[in-house]
């Protein structure tokens, strides 16, 4: 099949269809992020590969790790000055300079190959905060602005997204197609899909159930139309009230894509949780296969299921998972039955689980394909 893909899931959700891990990869590693009382990060707000260093960021703090997960070096520090950051808000690693770009509010930090600050540039639009961010080109990224809602009625654009060069310069800015109509004034800065995959930004705004493609000539093309039917959720909503909340426990919305030849890995969140249903759509035959809440089962080793939060250029997918919530779920499978199936591979990962403090650093899970 080639694009604009159709995904019926409303259709998809009604049966739930397990997944093996096997039928994708061939190798899981675990990296757990090295713990000390200076090196804290319960949670994980991005974390991507540059050059020979793994670059983890909480929001509030980064820090270099090995690939392992040795910790190198803290970058940066909350304050005013020059290399100072208020918030971590994205990371933007440019493969042709070799340079990474720290996207705080009201201006961007750049460091150099070994993520060493060289110098700090001031957005000259004060009001743009980039929440996510990709290269499209030399010297230029387009940045995720956060999804304003139009009030009913109102007829002027809503960008969501803006293309910004190196200097801090905004080249142009690209207006949602279909915006949130609300009938109150809002905004909301959460995850939404935005990968790159072939040297193309994919993107969907929140809210929205169209997968967008920024082609090469700059226009934005629809890449695949991802249907919730009756279950999609309606994003005007005032407030969260009891009432509220249990009617959006129902509804979903596209959390996240990532993206390899052969499939879409769709996560979806119910309501205002954060608890998510995962979904596979096989590019080559449509079919679209509904795995559950629980993720991909791992055949590998039988530890904890696996379900990509991004993929590498070189096919390597990879997630993050507290360590207490790691912990548990391996502790908590059939020791004897994983043990009879996956003998010395679930004895390893078992032992692992078990020497574990719930308290540690995040885990980083990779998972090489076939």
């Amino acid at each position: 099949m080639t694009p604009p893909y159709s995904i019926d899931l409303e259709k998809a959700l009604a049966e739930e269809e397990p997944f093996s891990l096997s039928e994708i990869a061939k190798q899981i590693d675990y990296i757990p992020l090295e713990t000390s009382s200076d090196i804290l990060l319960k949670r994980v707000h991005q974390y991507l590969y540059y050059n020979d260093q793994l670059l983890v960021t909480d929001f509030s703090h980064l820090h270099a790790f090995t690939s392992e997960g040795k910790h190198i070096k803290k970058i940066g520090n909350k304050g005013s000055g020059p290399a100072d950051y208020n918030y971590v808000n994205t990371l933007i690693k440019d493969d042709a300079s070799h340079h990474l770009y720290l996207l705080t509010s009201g201006k961007m930090i750049v460091y150099d190959q070994q993520a060493d600050f060289m110098t700090s540039r001031s957005f000259q639009d004060k009001s743009i905060r980039g929440y996510t961010g990709l290269m499209t080109g030399p010297d230029k990224f387009l940045i995720y602005l956060g999804s304003t809602f139009k009030k009913v009625g109102d007829t002027s654009p809503i960008y969501s997204f803006a293309e910004m060069d190196t200097s801090g310069r905004v080249i142009r800015q690209i207006p949602n197609a279909s915006p949130i109509e609300s009938t109150f004034n809002g905004m909301i800065v959460s995850p939404i899909p935005f990968y790159k995959y072939e040297d193309r930004i994919h993107y969907m705004d929140y809210g929205n159930d169209t997968l967008k493609v920024i082609t090469n000539e700059g226009a934005n093309e629809t890449y695949a139309v991802c249907s919730l039917g009756y279950m999609k959720r309606e994003v005007n909503t005032a407030g969260f009230s009891e009432q509220q909340m249990e009617e959006l426990s129902s509804k979903l919305l596209v959390y996240r894509i990532c993206e390899d030849k052969n499939y879409l890995y769709i996560t979806l969140i119910w309501g205002a949780s954060d608890n998510f249903q995962y979904v596979l759509f096989d590019k080559r035959t449509g079919e679209t296969k509904n795995i559950g809440n629980k993720g991909i089962v791992n055949d590998l080793n039988g530890g904890v299921n696996f379900f990509p939060q991004q993929i590498e250029e070189d096919g390597t997918m990879s997630m993050w998972m507290q360590a207490e919530d790691f912990k548990e779920q391996v502790l908590s499978l059939n020791h004897q039955e994983q043990k009879d199936t996956y003998g010395e591979k679930f004895e390893q990962i078992r032992q692992f689980a078990s020497q574990m403090d719930e308290d540690a650093n995040p885990i980083i899970i990779k998972v090489k394909g076939l």
